[in-house]
């Protein structure tokens, strides 16, 4: 039984950013049992746009993609890539119809579109003082830093009892930092201009923490999005980052990947080129 690093390769990404995804797999024999992936900048598929005709559409991409041949491009186009990603803010069908052939279909699929939201002016406050710190951009930035290294070693742990590939992104790198820096220009100008983008509980520390981020919508309304949360999400959200968020003029909280009800925007979407389709795991924001 040996460990080997995985070849996420396929796409070539600006090297100054630093190494972009991590895999690892567990080999017995000539068979691999298992594989993680995580990844700590902007995955492959970023920025994207589009042609108007979706199964000739043009994706901008970090690096140029293999050359392949027609019937390559039907089975596979990756090149040594496992899977690509992107979040569909044109609904579930266009992407999905994007395919990589001269067919269409075969693109990228909705995967866990589910949230939770809280109304803030149901929330009540019970905490405790001194119970609970409340973490600037600085803070939020060097615990996404300590909590990457916790979910890689979780997902390896995860990844031995399921026997089942599985894959995140981490927050670390300048990932959950960029959720928080992409909407500046719209929360510094609200009444109340944020200090705090995260809580952590003072002597759990990291087992009872979340960070966020404020967002504006077409409406007009102000939105908390949870970009990390480990705890009881009902007592964290409901009793303590609610009052913050209703002092911020914030409507309400979102919580993705839990709760019965799918939004209908930011479609968390992957398409697949190993025949093995990995798990996603983690990722609220």
């Amino acid at each position: 039984m040996r460990i080997e690093k995985l070849n996420l390769g396929g796409f070539s990404l600006d090297r100054s950013r630093g190494t972009s995804c991590i895999g690892i797999q567990l080999v017995e024999g000539d068979r691999v049992t298992f594989q993680t992936i995580s990844t700590h900048n902007q995955f492959p598929l970023s920025s994207l746009r589009t042609s108007p005709l979706p199964h000739h559409a043009t994706i901008k991409e970090w690096g140029e993609k293999p050359i392949v041949s027609r019937t390559e491009q039907e089975e596979s186009y990756g090149g040594d890539a496992l899977f690509s990603a992107l979040w569909s803010d044109v609904g579930p069908e266009f992407y999905a119809r994007c395919g990589t052939g001269i067919r269409e279909g075969r693109g990228w699929q909705v995967q866990d579109p589910n949230i939770h939201i809280w109304n803030v002016d149901d929330a009540h406050s019970s905490t405790v003082p001194g119970e609970w710190e409340w973490l600037n951009e600085q803070e939020v930035h060097d615990i996404w830093k300590e909590e990457s290294e916790r979910m890689k070693l979780e997902l390896e742990e995860r990844a031995r009892e399921s026997q089942t590939s599985l894959c995140t992104f981490l927050p670390g790198n300048g990932v959950a930092d960029f959720l928080i820096d992409r909407k500046r220009m719209g929360w510094m100008r609200m009444e109340y201009v944020p200090k705090y983008w995260g809580i952590r509980h003072s002597t759990a520390g990291l087992d009872q923490f979340s960070t966020w981020t404020i967002e504006r919508r077409k409406d007009g309304s102000w939105v908390m999005v949870i970009t990390r949360l480990r705890g009881d999400a009902e007592t964290i959200i409901q009793e303590i980052i609610a009052e913050f968020a209703k002092k911020h003029g914030v409507s309400i909280i979102e919580y993705w990947r839990v709760g019965d009800t799918e939004r209908d925007d930011h479609l968390p979407c992957f398409k697949w080129y190993d025949p093995e389709r990995s798990t996603s795991c983690f990722n609220e924001k």
